[in-house]
């Protein structure tokens, strides 16, 4: 009886401890966690910080101003907020506002506060090669839209059927912690822009 009571409990905690264990896909995910990582997700996310290269570009937000510098050059310091919305179903959306100073997007206005919105869906990718399962987020947009505080006008942009997103691997992804890295090349009229960054949210 109590060999049999000592088995069940083994293979009861052998059980638990797999199903915590399987829930880490990231190095910087917690090592034990009730939730899956779609559950973990599935949020709203607060960027926090990000840090973008973009050739000689730098582009350093800290979670209230995005300051743009080229080279040892600062370029501009514009007041900002950033943050993406994941819902289970597959739906994100994404919500920028930055307050541009006077004279930054035109000379002959003012202060400018822009909104841009994206919305669209996500998947979890990986399991090849060196990535492991769920420990990539691709992003495919379906709409976007900027408003200019103050102007009635919206530029609207949609996508049907797209087939071209964004891949950001998840470095950590906790309850209340998330962090991406990526790196990407494109090809423009003047060359090939290498892109890399690190972006973290709360």
């Amino acid at each position: 009886m109590i060999v049999r009571r000592f088995q069940q409990n083994f293979l009861l905690a052998l059980f638990i401890g797999s199903t915590f264990i399987s829930c880490k896909k990231g190095d910087n995910d917690p090592v034990f966690s009730l939730k899956t990582r779609k559950s973990r997700l599935a949020n709203e996310w607060m960027v926090s910080f990000s840090e973008i290269k973009m050739g000689d570009t730098l582009i350093v937000f800290d979670g209230v101003k995005e300051t743009i510098s080229f080279g040892a050059i600062e370029l501009a310091s514009i007041p900002s907020s950033k943050s993406y919305t994941f819902e289970k179903n597959g739906n994100y959306t994404f919500e920028v506002s930055k307050t541009y100073p006077a004279g930054y997007l035109d000379s002959a206005l003012g202060t400018q506060t822009i909104n841009t919105l994206e919305t669209g869906i996500w998947s979890f990718i990986g399991g090849n090669g060196d990535v492991k399962t769920k420990e990539q987020l691709l992003l495919l947009s379906n709409r976007w839209e900027r408003r200019t505080e103050g102007f009635a006008e919206v530029e609207v942009k949609t996508w049907e059927g797209q087939n071209q997103g964004r891949v950001f691997n998840i470095d950590m992804l906790k309850s209340k912690e998330m962090r991406w890295i990526y790196a990407t090349n494109s090809n423009t009229p003047i060359g090939v822009i290498k892109e890399s960054g690190t972006i973290e949210f709360q």
